[in-house]
């Protein structure tokens, strides 16, 4: 994974501040500091973002935008959406489950059951 930019928005006394860059090293100015760590964890690296304050500030928003090379793995990251939809890796040779038949009218029209037509869907 490679870091592109990130954008951090906050507010401090009344006013909306955006903080935006591609420079990931420490960042300060007369409200904030914020300092981007790699850690070894024992599955890996992670990655720690430290923002510490010099004033009152309310944080509005965080995020980091990544580019990911997924040309050496087959499979793909799927985030379930509702509590019967399982979250994980799924390789290209998997299929999701069906759905049980209580489930499946009502979970239906949380998917895409009603727009696209599968080939074992019955008509």
């Amino acid at each position: 994974m490679q870091f592109q930019r990130y954008t951090l928005i906050y507010k401090s006394q009344e006013q909306i501040n955006r903080i935006e860059s591609a420079d990931f090293s420490v960042f300060e100015n007369q409200d904030l500091k914020i300092e981007f760590l790699l850690e070894d964890a024992e599955d890996g690296k992670r990655y720690q973002t430290v923002v510490q304050q010099k004033n009152k500030i309310e944080l509005v928003d965080f995020f980091i935008e990544t580019k990911i090379d997924y040309s050496n793995t087959n499979d793909i990251f799927c985030n379930g959406f509702q509590s019967w939809t399982e979250t994980k890796l799924f390789n290209k040779t998997e299929k999701l489950k069906a759905q049980r038949r209580g489930i499946k009218a009502i979970g239906e029209a949380y998917g895409d059951g009603l727009f696209y037509s599968y080939k074992n869907k019955k008509a």
